[in-house]
């Protein structure tokens, strides 16, 4: 088994509370809604029957609240609600053309107050069947969804809320997703390898807390058996090993150098050059204008050789 060393400045057990970021939560804490939200559908698309887009988006919002072990629920009003869902065009060009949705949240003190669910309608097409030139409602939603309700993005590829998708897979919650939910609304202390946590009883089993970020903490977990994949096992500051990622950061807009070819779970994680692509069950940095996985070329870069 490979051991790595670890600078003290970078990883060490964490002897206290801390905040933190792993699964992802959006503040790096544990804010979540104090009882359980209500929703209203504004506009829906004008791609798809507005019944057919309705049922698609409540599918998502039953998704969620299925998790076993989740004390979270919704209610759908049609008056004033805590989390409203539309289809907008125009498209605020902050949000970024290439952005399916965008959920606004109003957080204080731990608390969520309101959230905002909007579908980029100006730049996409959108389907609530398998048409793969067009992007799923129910998934985009259910990845909307766990904004909402107070998860960010995770380090895991299959999770629902990895940075980027927008196909059929993201309906599923990975292991992941639901562990993130049950952190928030649930008993928590089962977090692996880069789920948020703020002492070791966040973490499962012999799973430690650990620094990795100047405000986020994150578990890792035995090396024994050995690590799971894009993670290495190291050797902790205060002794002992632990699992941990690759690129020493969970969050994916924590700062990262992360070389071409190598994996990649944010926008703007790569070396100079380079861009983070998705595939189907991985990602990695390539480099900027290259032709991407598939063939197709990625955002406003030119593709390489034509």
């Amino acid at each position: 088994m490979s051991i790595r060393h670890l600078w003290a400045a970078v990883l060490s057990l964490l002897v206290a509370p801390a905040s933190s970021w792993a699964f992802g939560t959006l503040d790096g804490d544990r804010s979540r809604w104090p009882n359980n939200p209500t929703f209203r559908l504004g506009t829906m698309s004008r791609d798809v029957p507005a019944d057919a887009a309705r049922t698609a988006i409540r599918a998502a919002f039953r998704t969620w609240q299925a998790v076993q072990g989740s004390t979270l629920a919704f209610i759908e009003v049609q008056g004033a609600p805590d989390i409203s869902v539309t289809f907008s065009d125009p498209w605020p060009p902050e949000y970024g053309r290439f952005a399916a949705g965008v959920t606004l949240t109003d957080r204080r003190n731990e608390v969520i107050r309101g959230a905002e669910i909007e579908f980029n309608q100006a730049n996409f097409q959108w389907a609530t069947n398998d048409d793969p030139a067009r992007t799923d409602i129910e998934g985009v939603a259910t990845h909307e969804i766990g904004h909402a309700i107070g998860l960010g993005h995770s380090f895991f590829r299959d999770a629902t809320m990895y940075w980027s998708g927008g196909d059929l897979a993201l309906r599923t919650l990975s292991r992941d997703d639901e562990r993130g939910l049950r952190y928030l609304y649930g008993a928590g202390g089962e977090g692996t390898v880069c789920d948020q946590c703020e002492t070791n009883d966040d973490c499962a089993g012999a799973g430690v807390c650990l620094g990795l970020e100047a405000d986020r903490a994150f578990c890792g977990q035995p090396c024994a058996g050995g690590c799971p994949a894009n993670t290495a096992c190291f050797e902790l500051q205060n002794g002992g090993t632990s699992c941990a990622p690759v690129a020493l950061v969970c969050s994916d807009d924590a700062p990262a150098d992360i070389e071409r070819g190598e994996y990649c779970f944010g926008a703007a994680q790569c070396a100079v050059g380079g861009l983070c692509v998705p595939t189907d069950d991985s990602a990695q940095c390539v480099a900027e204008g290259a032709v991407g996985f598939g063939g197709t070329c990625l955002g406003d870069f030119e593709c390489d050789g034509g």
